[in-house]
């Protein structure tokens, strides 16, 4: 039985407001209609009425925010809609929360979820789903993607927040080895988390000094490892009984925590796994101290650009996850989503055009404008198939740097194969491998405040609990024989009192 579900071990969702926060104004002029190149899907648009909007987006200190960018042309140009960017001072959630408490909030706000959420159940923001009969390319878009849809409901049944599809696939994540130290020495891949440990146990022989698996972020590893145990790292519907559960006091929870444990003592992953941080774990992979890790795909170029300047031999690859026993799938947690877009203010004057716009955006039109940009002018379609201006952009850094293509604000429907065209092949390859296991994207129900409230308190001493013995359990300083003791600790924080939090949050969602 596959159990999905995504990892929910810290539940409480705080907003801070900072005093003083002010917003920056980023002005950007109106930009006159272009007819575009040869082939321009520009020129065959029809004619679309002016509009300026305001918009609080995010910058990003790798791609800064620039009014020059040609994402708003094209933007323009397809929808007649001119952006008034304005930017953080600081931190965008803090900037939010004060342009609520001034009730000066713009006509679209950029931000993740659980904010638009909470500030839609206020009233802050418009709900979405009342103007569907203006947006013909949304609601066939919603038909299409149901799960993502759901994902964006607040508890209240509304959608305060523009959900998104494909770009999310960037953040996929998947097991990867150093594939070159593997056939140097003919050490195998690993089908088995039993031949995983003796794959490890020799590549210690051979490395006596490595911790050959390494991975950061502590104990989320046991979420990417659950999968592949037919299990779950925290709260999750059970689609066979259609009840909530608790991933972490499950018997198949319980051999993942053996096999660590089993690492743990001979040495095969770092005596400090709880706190590595990104940048030892980094020099541990590229300095032949560790072989195989879980982390984002995209880590692939990361790693094997600057090792093949000392060993051009150096190669990181995807690895297929490992069967936690016999009888199990080889899985691999689904990470491929984006919690985030775009919010109209409920007090806007220009709510029906905005919806009108967005509704662009989900069109196979608006799709090919936010990932490919501009026909004739970022790219071309030979026999049938678009791809990038030869010599344009380089990696995918430069298609927000250069065009803004895949900044934050600027899509909600993306065509991968755009991000996929200008990656290396190994990478490419790597992403069209991990599909073949990645599990079902099953995400959480959203919860009201008083449920939020709840999961603040009894949730987190459950969440400490857990960690706390976990944590032990791997190191040695607990024995597994006392699984069934931590299993009814956790029960005396409130366990039950959680999973019918959840289970009322997926009743909810599924009226």
């Amino acid at each position: 039985m596959r159990k999905v579900g995504l990892v929910a071990l810290h539940m409480a969702v705080v907003l801070t407001v900072l005093a003083g926060c002010t917003t920056k104004t980023a002005t950007q002029s109106p930009s006159p209609n272009s007819s575009g190149g040869p082939g321009s899907t520009a020129a065959a648009s029809p004619a679309v009425t002016k509009n300026t909007f305001t918009a609080l987006l995010e910058t990003n200190a790798s791609w800064p925010y620039n009014k020059d960018w040609p994402i708003w042309k094209y933007i323009e140009e397809k929808t007649g809609a001119t952006w008034n960017v304005q930017l953080p001072s600081g931190n965008l959630q803090d900037t939010t929360t004060l342009n609520v408490a001034s009730g000066s909030v713009p006509d679209l706000t950029f931000g993740y979820t659980p904010m638009a959420n909470t500030y839609g159940i206020q009233g802050v923001f418009a709900n979405i789903l009342d103007y569907t009969d203006i947006m013909p390319n949304f609601k066939k878009w919603m038909e299409k993607y149901p799960t993502y849809v759901k994902a964006s409901l607040a508890s209240d049944g509304k959608m305060y927040v523009f959900p998104n599809e494909g770009y999310g696939k960037a953040n996929g994540m998947s097991w990867l080895y150093r594939q070159d130290i593997f056939q140097k020495y003919n050490v195998k891949t690993p089908t088995t988390y039993d031949e995983f440990y003796q794959t490890l146990k020799q590549l210690k022989q051979i490395y006596p000094e490595s911790t050959p698996f390494v991975f950061r972020n502590g104990l989320n590893i046991l979420s990417n490892m659950a999968p592949s145990f037919d299990t779950n790292g925290g709260y999750y519907l059970d689609k066979k009984t259609n009840k909530v559960k608790f991933g972490p006091i499950e018997p198949n929870y319980k051999k993942m925590v053996e096999y660590l444990h089993k690492f743990y003592v001979d040495g095969l992953i770092p005596k400090d796994f709880l706190t590595v941080d990104t940048k030892r774990w980094q020099d541990m992979i590229s300095t032949n101290k560790s072989f195989v890790t879980n982390d984002y795909i995209v880590r692939i170029d990361f790693f094997n650009t600057p090792m093949r300047k000392e060993n051009p031999d150096s190669t990181l690859a995807f690895m297929p996850p490992a069967a936690g026993f016999a009888g199990a799938k080889p899985l691999l947690l689904n990470t491929q989503s984006v919690d985030g877009g775009l919010m109209v203010s409920a007090k806007s004057k220009k709510i029906k055009e905005i919806m009108k716009m967005m509704d662009f955006f989900y069109s196979e039109e608006g799709k090919t404008m936010a990932s490919w940009g501009k026909e004739g002018e970022t790219f071309t379609v030979e026999n049938g198939k678009k791809q990038y201006k030869p010599g344009l952009f380089t990696n995918a850094t430069e298609l927000a740097n250069k065009f803004g293509l895949t900044t934050l604000g600027t899509y909600t429907w993306f065509d991968f194969d755009a991000y996929k065209s200008i990656i290396s092949p190994s990478l490419q390859s790597a992403y069209d491998e991990a599909d073949k296991y990645m599990d079902v994207y099953s995400p959480l129900p959203k919860n009201t405040q008083p449920e939020l409230d709840t999961l603040s308190i009894t949730g987190k001493a459950v969440t400490d609990a857990y960690s706390e013995s976990i944590s032990k359990f791997i190191v040695g300083q607990r024995s597994l024989d006392e699984w069934d003791q931590y299993v009814e600790e956790l029960k005396k924080q409130g366990l039950q009192k959680t999973l019918d939090v959840y289970q009322a949050a997926f009743d909810r969602v599924q009226k």
